[in-house]
């Protein structure tokens, strides 16, 4: 069988470095870049299963210029991006619909394969994008009420 692959786009090392192997201990296969322009380049030169990335380095219209790129270089490829929590109304308005899922920071690196893993099987015609804020840590347990007696 063989392993799904994914692009990761961060600019931060130590993000990059922890999706990647993260990702890895799926089983996926990980190409990183640090820059948009990497990024392209590795598009133009093979296809990806999935593509993450992280808009907080591409502000503004040349990030949409860059997600609208890749969504023309690689069409059936899950588009995963991941914006700033006071970035998503604006995000969202601006991708409309070149991406197939927005992460919102601050998100849990552990979640993100399980989220891939579950887009990747749905089929990319009835995908409809989605908005998701993937918690840091779990939820607390509600307190327990005292019993009444």
């Amino acid at each position: 069988m063989r392993r799904r692959s994914v692009l990761v786009l961060a600019p931060e090392p130590a993000v990059r470095d922890a999706l990647a192997t993260r990702l890895a201990d799926d089983r996926l296969e990980v190409r990183t870049c640090a820059s948009a322009a990497e990024a392209l380049l590795a598009l133009r030169g093979r296809a990806f299963d999935a593509c993450l990335l992280d808009v907080g380095l591409l502000a503004g219209r040349h990030g949409v210029s860059t997600l609208a790129e890749a969504r023309r270089l690689r069409p059936r490829a899950l588009l995963m991006v991941v914006v700033e929590a006071v970035d998503v109304d604006e995000a969202a308005a601006a991708l409309g619909r070149l991406v197939d899922e927005v992460l919102v920071k601050p998100c849990a690196v552990a979640e993100i394969p399980a989220r891939i893993g579950r887009l990747l099987r749905s089929p990319p015609l009835h995908r409809a994008p989605t908005c998701v804020q993937l918690p840091l840590f779990p939820p607390e347990p509600a307190p327990r009420q005292p019993d009444a007696r």
